[in-house]
């Protein structure tokens, strides 16, 4: 089906705008606001008691808020499976004058949207409490660097969890999907550690761990945050970003258009 370019874009445009107005932004927020406030709590407070750094909390403020979207994905997958699997409202937007494809990414580029405001929330949120309660700054911050890695990683996080729908028959899968994959993933993708820390106890592990693209996100929050020293290359890391993200959208894409018998 021939497809006017003009056409498709606003087509495209007016059903990603339908997702941002009925977006309830102020439940995630407050989500956001709780999750980050708990875990710095600890980290702030008790954490050193256990032999942990003082300035712990601000090492793990830049991974947290980077995670935000990556827990969205049980969310997203289950939403897209449970469409399809029973009421079918994407049917009705696959017969609408765009390409089929742009369906799914407009679903991914959603799940983004959806998830980086909150993450813009935590860290600011967590700096202000670091600095209320400890008078931490983080004085190598660059906010540019922190607007780039937040965005990248969100693009991944939306994209992940189109691919973990294509691979979900049913919305119970979730159950595995997380265990077995997405948990692994960030548990030991360098949310409590840096790589640098990774490589010094087991090289090897570091090494093979260049493949987990939780690596690669944690790093850029941490190099925009704290610095370029003892991280990995910021650029490098946003250029591997990018490619796993361009990678889960197009398997996700075409599993999903094969199990939606798309043209």
């Amino acid at each position: 089906m021939n497809i006017p370019l003009f056409d498709g874009i606003k087509t495209f445009w007016a059903l990603f705008y339908k997702e941002v107005l009925t977006f309830s932004l102020r439940s995630v927020v407050i989500n956001a606001l709780v999750w980050s406030t708990t875990i710095l709590v600890p980290t702030t407070f008790f954490m050193h008691k256990l032999g942990m750094p003082k300035d712990y909390a601000l090492f793990l403020l830049p991974a947290m808020s980077i995670s935000w979207g990556f827990f969205d994905i049980m969310g997203n997958a289950t939403t897209l499976v449970g469409d399809i699997t029973g009421d079918k409202k994407i049917s009705y937007e696959l017969i609408l004058p765009l390409p089929q494809w742009a369906v799914f990414f407009k679903i991914g580029l959603t799940n983004a949207w959806k998830s980086l405001l909150p993450s813009f929330v935590m860290l600011g949120w967590g700096l202000t409490i670091l600095y209320l309660t400890k008078g931490m700054v983080p004085v190598n911050i660059s906010l540019v660097k922190v607007a780039i890695a937040l965005f990248v990683a969100n693009l991944f996080h939306g994209f992940t969890g189109l691919l973990a729908a294509s691979y979900m028959p049913t919305v119970a899968d979730i159950r595995h999907m997380w265990m077995r994959f997405l948990m692994p993933l960030w548990w030991i993708g360098g949310f409590q550690y840096n790589w640098a820390t990774m490589y010094s106890v087991s090289p090897n592990f570091a090494r093979f761990m260049l493949l987990d693209p939780m690596v690669y996100l944690m790093e850029t929050a941490r190099v925009a945050v704290l610095g370029q020293e003892g991280f990995l290359p910021f650029w490098s890391s946003i250029f591997a970003m990018v490619l796993a993200t361009i990678v889960a959208a197009f398997v996700s894409i075409r599993k999903l258009k094969k199990r939606l018998d798309c043209l």
